[in-house]
C-alpha cells in the first residue's frame, strides 16, 4: 500500500469530511506518526524499539532490542521463520522448546535485531492511525457548547461520546 491509498483509507475511516472535520494537514500529521516499520538503511541510527524490514523482503520485520547504528552492509537475514515451523503455531521456537533456537538475534555493527513477526501489508497501523483520529475528532468537539432552541437541547455530549467509542472499536486489537 503507498501514501496516497493509506491516506484515502484514513480519510474514509475517521470520516475526516463529517464534524467534527479533520484538515489534511491533521491527516498527514497522524499517519506520518504511525510508521509500523521501516526499510533498512545503512549506517543508520535506530532507537530501541524500532520496526524493519529488509530491503529484499523475507516476509518477516525485525525489532531492535538493542538500539545503535546500522553497518554499512545489510545483515544477512534468517531465509525461514523463527517461529515454529509447525503449522498453524506461531510461538517463537524458544518459547516452544525452551531454547535459544536458530539465531534468535541477529547483529548489524551496533543494533541487535530480533524477529518481530509476519511483515504487515501496510508500512503504517491504519487502525493506530484512525483511532488516533476518531480520538482528535473527540478533542474537537469536546468544548462545543450547547444551545436550546425550544424544547429542543442540543450539546456535545452525543458526538463526544459517538467518537470516544469509535475509537475504542479501532483500537481494541491493536497489541
Amino acid at each position: 500500500m503507498d501514501w496516497d491509498h493509506a491516506l484515502a483509507t484514513l480519510t474514509r475511516d475517521a470520516e475526516a469530511g463529517t464534524y467534527p472535520e479533520l484538515a489534511y494537514e491533521d491527516l498527514v500529521s497522524i499517519l506520518a506518526d504511525a510508521v509500523a516499520y521501516v526499510t533498512w538503511e545503512p549506517a543508520t541510527a535506530y532507537p530501541y524499539g524500532t520496526v524493519i524490514a529488509p530491503t529484499v523482503p523475507n516476509g518477516h520485520v525485525y525489532r531492535a532490542r538493542a538500539g545503535g547504528t546500522s553497518g554499512d552492509t545489510e545483515p544477512v537475514w534468517p531465509e525461514r521463520s523463527l517461529s515454529d515451523p509447525r503449522p498453524g503455531t506461531t510461538r517463537p521456537l524458544y518459547q516452544v522448546y525452551g531454547l535459544a533456537a536458530w539465531p534468535a538475534f541477529i547483529t548489524d555493527a551496533t543494533v541487535t535485531w530480533q524477529e518481530d513477526g509476519p511483515l504487515p501489508p501496510s508500512p503504517w497501523n491504519l487502525r493506530r492511525a484512525t483511532g488516533k483520529a476518531w480520538r482528535m475528532k473527540a478533542g474537537r468537539c469536546s468544548s462545543d457548547t450547547a444551545f436550546k432552541a425550544g424544547q429542543l437541547s442540543v450539546g456535545p455530549e452525543p458526538t463526544y461520546q459517538h467518537c470516544v467509542q469509535t475509537a475504542l472499536r479501532w483500537e481494541a486489537d491493536i497489541v
